[in-house]
């Protein structure tokens, strides 16, 4: 059974072996937070709170640090990563195919085999992937999961502030058309570097111009670093200081570790899109951690 509901729900409702929350977005308060993924985990048990949020305009950094509770964050998984899952899927929906279906497809998949020049392993690979809906698999960006784009990672020796510094970082040993390409910067959340996505295509001439400036370290990245966030939340009850949202340490926030039992999965969306089935799919980072 599968309950959609507001923050009512989380404050108003109590309703027994709740084993998951998903959050759609980060609220904008701790308490709202606390609340919503306490409908887990409650009276002993344990459950898990799923949050999806953005990694660059959200204000999960606060509820982070105001909840008392350590996030741990993981990348998003890749093109690769995904269709090695789903094909472990294909395998076992292989599996269940009846035997009887062997004597119409052998004299075909033996014609396939003396022809193609692949191995029986590649082959059923393919199979697999096209069981699947797969006919290639493309790069697809860590930071904004726009396909055929690579994720890189620019540092200085020295802290990047703005985009507008790390943009001249850049004009330093690369031609305008190539800094212009450049999608989605982002100052990394230490200060140390921003990330970027270039166009898979172009790679190469990033790395190559790279080799122009000693004191530029320029690097694909396989997992993306923890990255500022946009403030979402000035004013109200969630802002510094004042108000119920700002107080820390000692006060209501600070017992939740210790009465709520819910393991919290930190989800961070990197894109939506539609899928062969017509169903829709969120693409995302997870990681954990346990209040």
């Amino acid at each position: 059974m599968t309950l959609v509901a507001t923050n009512v729900a989380a404050r108003g409702l109590d309703i027994n072996d709740v084993q998951l929350i998903i959050q759609c977005e980060p609220p904008k308060d701790v308490e709202a937070y606390i609340h919503r993924s306490g409908r887990t985990g409650r009276a002993g048990n344990t459950g898990v709170a799923v949050m999806l949020y953005d990694p660059r305009r959200s204000n999960i950094s606060k509820i982070e640090k105001e909840s008392g509770v350590k996030f741990e964050h993981v990348s998003a998984p890749q093109a690769n990563d995904i269709a090695k899952a789903v094909g472990r899927e294909a395998a076992e929906m292989i599996n269940q195919v009846s035997d009887s279906v062997i004597p119409a497809f052998k004299s075909a998949a033996e014609e396939l085999l003396k022809n193609s020049g692949l191995s029986e392993v590649d082959l059923l690979a393919k199979a697999l992937a096209k069981a699947v809906g797969y006919t290639e698999i493309k790069k697809r960006s860590l930071l904004t999961s726009m396909e055929n784009y690579v994720t890189l990672l620019l540092e200085n020796g020295r802290p990047i502030f703005t985009p507008t510094f790390a943009y001249k970082i850049l004009r330093r040993f690369l031609p305008e058309e190539k800094v212009e390409a450049v999608k989605g910067l982002t100052i990394t959340a230490d200060g140390s570097g921003v990330v970027f996505d270039v166009p898979a295509e172009d790679l190469d001439a990033y790395l190559a111009g790279k080799e122009n400036s000693s004191e530029v370290s320029l690097e694909v990245l396989k997992a993306l670093p923890r990255l500022q966030q946009r403030d979402q939340s000035r004013g109200g009850r969630f802002g510094d200081g004042g108000g119920r949202g700002g107080r820390s340490g000692g006060g209501r926030n600070s017992r939740y570790s210790q009465v709520i039992g819910f393991r919290t999965v930190v989800v961070e969306v990197v894109a939506t899109g539609v899928g062969k089935d017509g169903e829709t799919y969120f693409l995302f980072n997870m990681g954990s951690i346990t209040a």
